[in-house]
C-alpha cells in the first residue's frame, strides 16, 4: 500500500480507511505473518519532531493490533521506530566480497 508524500488530514483519513480494508481483506491469509503499515517513514517524514505524525503512527499500530491481535506488528520499519511487538525488519550488512574464481562458462 503506498503511503502519502505529505502528512495531512486527507492522508490520515485515506490511509486509515485503506489500511482497515487491507487488514479485513488479508487477515485470513496464512501467508501474512505480520503487519508493517509504514516503511521507512514514507508520509511521516518528521515523526521524531512532530507529535501529530508520531501519534498517527502509534494509532495505526494500535488499530492494527485491535483488528488482528494474532499477528505481530511494527508501525514504521526503517527509522524513527517506536515500541512494537517485533523489532525492525530492515537489516544492513557489509557488501559481499567478489568470488575469487571466475565462474563464467
Amino acid at each position: 500500500m503506498p503511503s502519502g508524500r505529505i502528512f495531512s488530514q486527507a492522508l490520515i483519513a485515506d490511509l486509515t480507511d485503506e489500511w482497515m480494508a487491507l487488514i479485513h481483506r488479508d487477515q485470513a491469509h496464512p501467508c501474512v505473518i505480520g503487519w508493517v503499515p509504514f516503511n521507512e517513514s514514507w508520509g511521516l517524514w518528521h515523526q521524531s519532531t512532530r507529535g501529530e505524525q508520531r501519534h498517527f503512527a502509534d494509532a495505526i499500530y494500535h488499530l492494527t493490533k485491535a483488528l488482528d491481535p494474532t499477528r505481530p506488528g511494527h508501525h514504521n520499519d526503517g527509522w524513527d521506530t517506536q515500541p512494537a511487538t517485533i523489532g525492525p525488519c530492515i537489516f544492513t550488512r557489509p557488501p559481499l566480497k567478489p568470488f575469487k574464481t571466475d565462474w563464467r562458462a
